[in-house]
């Protein structure tokens, strides 16, 4: 058993022993979204690139994750030959300027 899985099954054992306590948690955990981009650390350089974190329920998250495989999957099936950690970079610009690359 991974510790991760470890780590799973004991929290969950400590919430099943006091619901009422976890109650609270778990509305601050659901509250807490966001959708932005990171910065580089103090003093370093980024060379151009960022991250975009996004922390939402599930169901947003594999939606995106969806469609942004889909397109990726398209655009190989188009013959783009980027790897597909690329292609699914193009795809999130593709989901957010449908109107990309200009004509």
């Amino acid at each position: 058993m991974t510790y991760t899985r470890f780590e799973r099954l004991v929290e969950g054992a400590v919430v099943a022993a006091d619901v009422e306590a976890a109650r609270p948690r778990e509305e601050r955990a659901a509250k807490a979204q966001w959708a932005r981009p990171t910065r580089p650390e103090e003093g370093e350089s980024d060379h151009g690139m960022r991250g975009f974190s996004v922390r939402a329920p599930f169901p947003v998250v594999a939606v995106r994750d969806a469609a942004v495989q889909r397109i990726a999957d398209i655009l190989a099936h188009l013959a783009d030959p980027d790897p597909v950690d690329q292609r699914r970079v193009k795809a999130l610009l593709v989901l957010a300027r449908p109107d990309w690359p200009p004509s």
